[in-house]
């Protein structure tokens, strides 16, 4: 299957790191398509990469979505049948378990996990993937295959994926912000 028109949700740091990895790898603005709720942000990306805003008709071979967790439910409750029906559904979100996204979906849905690390925006990144079950082998190697573009990637079983968002995901960003608090407060 050839993956030629995707779409990403949420284009804060993660999401604007995939259009650049998406970039990277060979796809060309013409197959990327956004939707940002923040109307400024969307005007922002769209002028600095060319990429088109995502049209609710549009068939889609891939979703990647990095929206914050408490906004993902919703949003793939609001994604269109288009869209979940045949595409292969990518998750940025941090402690949202495939089963609660294949469930939201529908039983047929192709998903898989993803775990990033902000390092992904200099190409030094570390991707943990999980698979859902309706997920390839083809899915599976098109996302190992773009995010070798941003760093390292593994596939781990997804009880797993916890101890990654821990050690190599937000658990690392929080002790960052903690040591950034204390320094500018000394």
């Amino acid at each position: 299957m050839a993956f030629s028109k995707i779409g990403i949700i949420g284009t804060g740091v993660i999401g604007e790191a995939l259009i650049e990895v998406l970039l990277r790898s060979g796809l060309s603005k013409d197959s990327l398509f956004i939707a940002e709720k923040r109307g400024e942000r969307r005007d922002e990306i769209i002028k600095k990469y060319g990429v088109k805003e995502l049209d609710q008709q549009l068939l889609l071979d891939a979703v990647l979505i990095a929206v914050k967790p408490q906004d993902f439910l919703t949003t793939i409750k609001e994604l269109p049948s288009s869209a979940t029906d045949s595409a292969l559904i990518v998750s940025f979100a941090a402690g949202i378990r495939i089963k609660a996204i294949e469930d939201n979906l529908g039983g047929g849905s192709r998903v898989i996990r993803v775990m990033p690390n902000t390092p992904m925006v200099m190409g030094a990144g570390m991707s943990a993937v999980s698979l859902g079950s309706n997920a390839t082998s083809i899915d599976q190697e098109w996302v190992k295959g773009f995010l070798a573009k941003a760093g390292e990637v593994i596939v781990v079983d997804e009880k797993l994926q916890d101890a990654v968002t821990a050690t190599s995901g937000s658990g690392p960003a929080y002790f960052f912000a903690f040591t950034e608090a204390i320094i500018k407060a000394a």
